[in-house]
Formats: C-alpha cells, structure tokens, sequence
C-alpha cells in the first residue's frame, strides 16, 4: 500500500509555509515559525510510522484546548509511548525521525535504505503467514536496485 495525501501539496521552488498542518505531526521547526525544510516532512513521516505502530495518533490522549501554543512544543518534542512489541530497527527509525534536530533526522533516501535492508515492516496475518515470500521479494527488490546502483556506476 501506498500512502499519500496532497492537500496541502506545493510546487517545492515556492515558500515555505508556516504552521501548516496537524499540531501532533507537525516538526518544531515548523510549529516555531522557523526556517524548514524537507526534513520537517520526514519528522511527520516518523509520527506517522508510529501512528501505524500504536493504532492511534500522537498525543491522542492529550486535551490541547486545555493550554496555549506555547505548551505545544514541549508536549509534541516529548517522546512517543511503545507500549506494544516492536522490532528495535523501527522504533529507532520513529525516534531518529522525530529528532528536534532536523539535521539529525535521516533523509527519506536513507529510511528507504533502512528499512529495506533492516526488512523494516508491520506485521500482519498476511505478512506473517507469507514471512519467507515476504523476505525473499525485500531481498529480490534490493539486488534488483545494487545491481541497477552498479550499472550506473559502470557507465560513469
């Protein structure tokens, strides 16, 4: 499955928006007004991996009509709750993902990357009664884009 949603999708050569979004998904940066760039769209993407994980959205429990805009950062650069089983490769993708740092969070080229070769994915009934088809397609995937990688590299 693929995920997507363009409402508030722009042309990239344009301004950046300001304070554009939902509160529980939205970077510090951009919650601050600050300058941002792509890496606030993968600090929504880690929010969004966990959402998927836990079955519910950040800060769900959290009544924010009870407290101003300031309060809001400090509560959404919080951690996020494992409270289920989940494998160690994902749970450091949500946290490197919601880094304050933008700098610190990895680029979606590397999170593609990550959770190829770590076979980053959620389980289901479907996935886990097919788990060595499942496996065997990442790794079909994989080779089929290093071999795609060398031949470019030969030609260069």
């Amino acid at each position: 499955p693929k995920i997507t949603d363009f409402g508030l999708a722009r042309d990239c050569s344009n301004e950046m928006s300001w304070k554009t979004g939902t509160i529980q998904y939205m970077a510090p940066e951009v919650n601050k007004s600050k300058y941002y760039d792509f890496k606030a769209d993968v600090y929504s993407y880690a929010c969004l991996l966990w959402e998927l994980y836990s079955g519910s959205y950040p800060f769900s429990d959290y009544d924010f009509s009870k407290h101003n805009n300031d309060d809001y950062f400090d509560i959404l650069s919080g951690p996020l709750d494992f409270k289920k089983p989940i494998s160690d490769d994902l749970k450091d993708l949500i946290i490197k993902g919601r880094s304050i740092n933008p700098q610190c969070r990895p680029s979606f080229t590397e999170i593609i990357d990550m959770m190829i070769k770590q076979k980053i994915a959620f389980p289901n009934k479907k996935k886990s009664k097919n788990k060595k088809k499942y496996d065997d397609e990442i790794d079909e995937f994989y080779k089929r884009k290093a071999e795609k990688r060398k031949k470019e590299d030969d030609r260069k």
